[in-house]
């Protein structure tokens, strides 16, 4: 079976109402849907992150996938995206999703749900946590959040109606000394719960360190993300270390893994297949961590849940994503 041609289509998502975080807002999610299709007549889905840039990735590599064989997957990561290349010129969110599309194709000729070719189900289901977002009102002057009553009567909705049992609650909007009240709320609340803070790196390591001192005694289950880089996140780690740290952001990287486990600076690296090159090689991040004593999580997955699923479904961590409901996963390939 040979690839004889490779298709996209942009897509916009829109939502409820724009999701606030530290450096803006969102008001949807852009995605790039991309087909591969063969000299068989099957055609393999994959999806990646949206905008003119990833959009040049894929007409860069279209011409060098054209003519392989989606079995050979190795020899096509070498020939499109070798380490190198995706270090010096970041063809890794395009070349992850054209990845995505080379696998439904192998489950397609195969068989097999992807799971099974890329490791085995080591589990039947995905415990998924809900997402807690400021958010600005919509055209209609509806689904505002701002402030701590609305943030946690939304959460009490999406408890009630989905039965999520974590909660992940994004910062970096408000002064911290209200972003902190309001988690003491939402623990109040919801005294049983996980709960997680995502301030997007946005904090000091000084702002960082107090957050982390008033929520003590409240359980928080991780701290994701309070500062920039390795340095500033060893320094939280070192004068907090009662808190779990996990990041996607300081910590995103094959080359990243390593120094985080030798110098302490987190606990947790939450994995993306889309930043690691693709399902297979966040699959191998996966055993890097465990090989180094490291956990990991699933970033964040309202986005691309089929993706996003597969690995998950293989590894032996906890694993939470995050979107609105538990689900089952599937023994058909990649997209169903």
């Amino acid at each position: 079976m040979k690839i004889t041609d490779v298709r996209w289509t942009p897509a916009f998502i829109p939502i409820e109402s724009p999701l606030r975080y530290a450096f803006g807002a969102h008001p949807g999610f852009s995605r790039i849907i991309i087909e591969v299709q063969t000299d068989e007549g099957l055609v393999g889905l994959g999806e990646c992150y949206g905008g003119s840039s990833r959009e040049g990735q894929l007409a860069e590599m279209r011409p060098l996938l054209i003519g392989e064989d989606p079995m050979q997957l190795e020899r096509i990561r070498w020939k499109l995206a070798a380490p190198s290349s995706l270090k010096l010129f970041g063809h890794v969110l395009g070349f992850a999703g054209l990845e995505f599309a080379c696998l439904d194709l192998q489950g397609q000729i195969l068989g097999k749900p992807v799971c099974e070719i890329i490791g085995g189900k080591f589990r039947d289901e995905i415990a998924f946590s809900a997402y807690l977002f400021y958010r600005y009102a919509n055209d209609d002057g509806k689904g505002e959040i701002s402030n701590q009553d609305q943030m946690v009567a939304f959460a009490k909705e999406v408890v009630k109606k989905y039965g999520f049992e974590t909660l992940k609650y994004k910062n970096g909007v408000m002064p911290p000394d209200e972003e902190i009240e309001t988690f003491i709320a939402l623990r109040a609340a919801f005294p049983k719960l996980r709960i997680r803070l995502d301030p997007n790196a946005a904090w000091s390591v000084t702002t960082a360190v107090r957050v982390a001192r008033r929520l003590h005694e409240y359980d928080v289950e991780y701290l994701e993300d309070p500062v920039w880089g390795m340095r500033a996140m060893a320094r939280v780690n070192a004068k907090a270390p009662w808190i779990t740290l996990a990041s996607n952001m300081s910590v995103f990287a094959f080359e990243d893994l390593v120094p985080n486990a030798v110098m302490n600076i987190l606990d947790v690296v939450l994995l993306d297949p889309h930043w690691y090159g693709g399902i297979t090689r966040a699959r191998l991040a996966g055993q890097l961590c465990e090989a180094m004593g490291v956990d990991v999580g699933m970033h964040t997955v309202e986005r691309n849940s089929a993706f996003h699923r597969r690995p998950c479904c293989i590894w032996p961590h906890r694993c939470q994503i995050l979107l609105q409901r538990r689900i089952r996963t599937t023994t058909t390939s990649l997209m169903t």
